[in-house]
């Protein structure tokens, strides 16, 4: 699922390479005020902007692969919790 890749794996692999308390060569933090680090997040049904995202990429794959566009919140919900 492309919000876990996106949202939680990606970031966490961000993390695991540039931890919070992580320093550059000069000895000055990685993570500072231009570049703050990151929040790993879970998808959240119950979030707007989770579900429009989820809604978005089904409607891309549904019309790169000439498919009809339906989206049911609670099919993504059941499929999502599967991956």
């Amino acid at each position: 699922m492309q919000f876990k890749r996106f949202f939680t794996k990606m970031i966490q692999r961000l993390l695991q390479l540039n931890p919070i308390d992580s320093k550059n060569s000069d000895g000055s933090p990685f993570w500072s005020a231009d570049k703050r680090p990151p929040t790993v997040l879970d998808i959240d049904y119950t979030n707007k902007n989770h579900v429009m995202f989820l809604q978005s990429c089904s409607k891309l794959a549904g019309d790169v692969f000439g498919m009809k566009f339906t989206f049911d919140i609670e099919k993504a919900r059941k499929a999502a919790e599967q991956v």
